[in-house]
């Protein structure tokens, strides 16, 4: 992905808070060679004929629209994506998870029944996995 920055140390370890509000992705802050590297493996999955599902899971952080406009505007036409469930209240719960950023096993199970739902929807609707 193309984010520059280490997290933050209050990201890390049992002193964490829920931050609200937008969070904005400062694209100016972005290390171009990033951008260029996701980019470039993009670029492989469609040359390969490989179908690219981008997975955005939980963070204890409110949802980043700019984010997620950022994604999708660098990974282009044809690259599918999954940005985890914002109203499922486990993941607003400071219990579920080890850390900000670190969910814990049974939040990971949830997040990963939602993934896989999506998965399933994807390859039934969209996706011809014989290609």
């Amino acid at each position: 992905m193309p984010i520059p920055w280490k997290p933050d140390e209050d990201d890390i370890g049992i002193d964490f808070e829920f931050v609200s509000g937008e969070r904005p992705y400062p694209i100016s802050k972005e290390l171009p060679e990033m951008a260029e590297a996701y980019k470039k493996i993009i670029e492989t999955c469609k040359t390969n004929n490989i179908n690219l599902v981008v997975v955005s899971p939980p963070i204890f952080k409110a949802y980043s629209e700019s984010f997620e406009k950022r994604i999708r505007q660098l990974s282009g036409d044809g690259v599918y994506h999954y940005f985890y469930n914002t109203e499922n209240p486990i993941y607003r719960n400071k219990d579920s998870y080890f850390d900000a950023l670190h969910l814990m096993e049974s939040a990971a199970i949830e997040f990963t029944g939602e993934l896989i739902t999506y998965l399933n929807d994807l390859t039934e609707n969209e996706i011809d996995i014989d290609k």
